[in-house]
């Protein structure tokens, strides 16, 4: 197998997996990492691929097996250091194991060339564990200052790496987010805009999972300015590119945050001044809208099509904060509510046990 050859084959994945194909692509490199066992200079390559495909089904002790296969099949310390990269992931992500997750970042730092995309990714992933896991927002803002400039360096000398593109797009979206979570007014127009940046970043190749998950963030600060139409215009935007591809799990997710917003707006009688320049937009029907919203989160439910990891507080709280408008509102009962409330009550307790 052929460095070009390996680079269609993850191509190849990565379409499947955009197009929200994921089992198919999960099949695929399947196959080709059955073949290629007589040929194993690439199958870390390929068990790390597959285990990412796994990690966005939630798929979490299946990822970390292809994550762990490819620690041990690979050849090169670059293979090495993208293993422990993954599996910090789901040390965070799975488990909320911040100490496991910052043990394989370090094995990350050790295997990864400096000043490469790769320490840049490591270093990310290390600032999310800071920011989600464990609520340390100066140490996470460090850790994603350091990445950024890790990928700015790249590309001032080659503009034309994709590969640091997409991690510069990624950390800038991080950071930003992560100056709202600070919960520090002060970096409020920070926060607003570095993920205007992050949106440009995104637009600029058409990264549709990066456009969404960016202008999911500019709804949830335009919320905490009670914006709440500008934050209705950025979900439905985000709501638009979730139905495309056919990401189920966000497509629920998005619901619980779509549901919350109406149910607000119910409850306000105007919009303060916000900073954000997004024209004003009148909704009719919003009980209507809220019950569409909560049966499609019951659905998805229902469907196994949601789970919450278990640094996903932000979700919870967006769930609890629902719950008390909703009981609170005069909208016609939702069947099946009751569902969702126990699904967000057996995370809680999970979290508790931790």
């Amino acid at each position: 197998m052929t460095d070009r050859t390996l680079n269609s084959i993850l191509e190849e994945s990565r379409k499947l997996e955009n197009l929200g194909k994921r089992q198919e692509a999960v099949d695929y490199l399947s196959t080709v990492i059955h073949e290629a066992q007589e040929e194993p200079l690439f199958l870390a390559d390929l068990y790390n691929q597959r285990g990412f495909v796994k990690r966005m089904m939630q798929d979490y002790d299946e990822a970390l097996s292809d994550f762990q296969a490819a620690r041990a099949n690979a050849k090169f310390t670059s293979q090495k250091a993208a293993a422990y990269i993954n599996m910090a992931d789901i040390h965070r992500v799975a488990k909320g194991d911040a100490p496991a997750a910052h043990a394989s970042l370090d094995k990350a730092l050790e295997n990864a060339e400096r000043w490469t995309v790769l320490e840049a990714k490591a270093l990310d992933q290390r600032g999310m564990v800071f920011d989600y896991t464990e609520k340390k927002f100066p140490e996470a803002i460090r850790e994603y200052r350091r990445a950024q400039r890790i990928c700015e360096d790249i590309l001032e000398n080659q503009p034309d790496n994709k590969e640091a593109e997409n991690r510069f797009g990624q950390v800038v979206l991080h950071l930003g987010y992560c100056y709202f979570e600070a919960n520090d007014p002060a970096l409020l127009p920070k926060a607003y805009e570095t993920l205007n940046n992050a949106l440009q970043i995104f637009q600029k190749h058409d990264d549709r999972q990066g456009i969404m998950n960016t202008v999911t963030s500019l709804g949830r600060l335009a919320m905490h300015h009670k914006d709440y139409d500008g934050a209705l215009m950025q979900y439905q935007q985000a709501w638009k590119i979730l139905e495309e591809t056919q990401h189920k799990g966000g497509i629920c997710s998005l619901a619980l945050h779509l549901a919350e917003a109406y149910l607000v707006k119910i409850n306000s009688d105007k919009t303060p001044d916000s900073p954000f320049d997004i024209p004003g937009k009148e909704h009719d029907g919003n009980e209507s809208l809220v019950k569409r919203y909560l049966e499609r989160l019951r659905d998805g439910i229902r469907q196994g099509e949601l789970t919450v990891p278990s640094d996903a507080k932000a979700l919870k709280d967006r769930f609890n904060n629902l719950a008390e408008l909703y009981a609170a509102s005069q909208i016609a009962h939702v069947d099946g509510f009751e569902e969702v409330q126990k699904f967000f009550r057996m995370y809680d307790a999970k979290r508790k046990e931790k």
